[in-house]
């Protein structure tokens, strides 16, 4: 099964925000957090099915040594994992 990795719109706003945060405070900073992220995406696409499910088929994935966590799905039917957000676990859920 070959997966293809499909960020969403608001996935890929989700990680210009971090990059964007993480850039202000410390350059190697923001490369860490890319550097990482694409650790996970990697991760998710070699074992897609093993990350624990939040709802339905919503799976989520931590990102180490950052307070984000990757939610996705994933489409076995056109083999396709789709990131849906890169959620901030610092914020409140309900503001966003």
């Amino acid at each position: 099964m070959a997966l293809s990795l499909q960020v969403t719109p608001s996935a890929f706003a989700d990680i210009q925000n971090a990059i964007d945060y993480y850039q202000d405070k410390q350059e190697y900073l923001a490369e860490r957090f890319a550097e990482i992220l694409d650790k996970t995406f990697a991760a998710l696409m070699s074992m897609p099915l093993s990350a624990s499910i939040i709802y339905e088929d919503v799976r989520y994935k931590r990102i180490q040594k950052f307070p984000f966590i990757v939610i996705y799905r994933v489409d076995v039917v056109s083999d396709v994992v789709q990131v849906l957000r890169i959620f901030n676990t610092y914020l409140d859920p309900s503001k966003i």
